[in-house]
């Protein structure tokens, strides 16, 4: 929910491992091949030399965004692109000769299914057993601890000194099965918990949703509560029901992108589950005067501002700390919204 921009030390890796790990022969295949598919109009990829392979492994992700809407808009492509995938689960050469091109050319979709094929196999090496140390240690770098779409889900990476035990799934926020050009794209890979990427997203695009690379949900909405009724501040100290949680727009201007991300990642619903963690917010509001702090100041005179309200709320208030502990968004928010309306 708090865009990343801790990745320098990651992306240093990832250079590393795209400079040992990308072949030469790969490299100019794929040179070669992109020469081919220009029929295609896919004037975004103007493919001369292997810098021009290494910039999409690095593209920033505004120049991926960018490049993925141009490639919704292309029917050609997308057309393209299903016969080159249907084309390649091929075996016999009998079907290949009797295959339908859809009046495309045989060589723009051999190459095509050439682009895509090593496209998949850079990205099926990178996270093979072969490279665990590598992933690993890129994921741990970004030092994002809890899901940055949700921010309700731990993403640890645990490893001991022998081995890697458990690490984040890795999203590819444009789907490598519509986009393949960014399956190896660093911008494109987003550290995430297994229910926003296997069970909610999954190849979702259709409609524009927030890269936590690019954007910062946290700056576009805000948490807040609904009571029911003529519910009352000591109606949600006490009743779960008398309340909701939604999440709102903070200006009218991100009201689509905010709701999409909302419905995508069933945040409002998600969020009903967390009613007893938001009326323990609300107690500790009420815990929380000028007296109490000054209590714990002088039971431990060295203690920051900072840390008294980690003790007393559990969480951070920070929004700079949103991504390094679940509920961490919405605990600043409901916390916010008490001093506005409440104190």
């Amino acid at each position: 929910m708090k865009q990343i921009v801790n990745y320098e030390e990651s992306l240093k890796v990832f250079k590393d491992y795209i400079s040992n790990n990308i072949s030469d022969n790969s490299i100019n295949e794929l040179i070669q091949a992109f020469q081919h598919i220009q029929d295609l109009e896919l004037e975004m990829f103007k493919i001369e030399n292997s810098n021009d392979i290494n910039d999409i492994f690095l593209m920033p992700p505004d120049k991926i965004r960018e490049l993925a809407n141009d490639l919704k808009k292309n029917n050609q492509y997308i057309t393209a692109l299903k016969v080159a995938k249907e084309y390649a689960k091929l075996k016999k050469e009998e079907d290949k000769q009797n295959f339908n091109f859809q009046n495309f050319q045989k060589d723009i979709i051999d190459n095509l299914s050439i682009i895509i094929k090593n496209f998949e196999t850079f990205y099926n090496n990178f996270i093979s057993s072969d490279n665990k140390n590598i992933v690993y240690s890129i994921i741990d770098k970004f030092g994002v601890r809890a899901c940055p779409y949700c921010n309700l889900n731990y993403i640890d990476v645990i490893k001991t000194e022998r081995k890697n035990v458990l690490r984040p799934a890795l999203d590819h926020f444009y789907p490598k099965s519509k986009y393949p050009f960014f399956a190896l794209s660093f911008f494109n890979l987003v550290p995430t918990c297994y229910e926003c990427n296997s069970s909610l997203k999954r190849t979702k695009d259709e409609k524009e949703l927030l890269n936590p690379f690019e954007r910062d949900f946290d700056e576009l909405a805000n948490f807040t509560i609904y009571l029911s009724g003529e519910g009352q501040l000591n109606h949600v100290l006490s009743d779960t029901s008398s309340f909701d949680i939604k999440i709102n727009s903070r200006e009218s201007l991100n009201r689509d992108i905010v709701n999409n991300q909302n419905e995508c990642f069933a945040l409002d619903i998600r969020y009903e589950y967390r009613k007893e963690e938001a009326s323990e917010i609300f107690s500790k509001c009420i815990l929380d005067t000028t007296e109490f702090r000054k209590e714990i100041k002088k039971a431990f005179p060295t203690i920051s501002t900072k840390y008294i309200e980690k003790l007393i709320y559990g969480n951070s208030l920070s929004c700079d700390d949103i991504n390094k502990r679940p509920l961490a968004k919405m605990t600043c928010d409901l916390v916010n919204f008490y001093k506005t309306n409440y104190k």
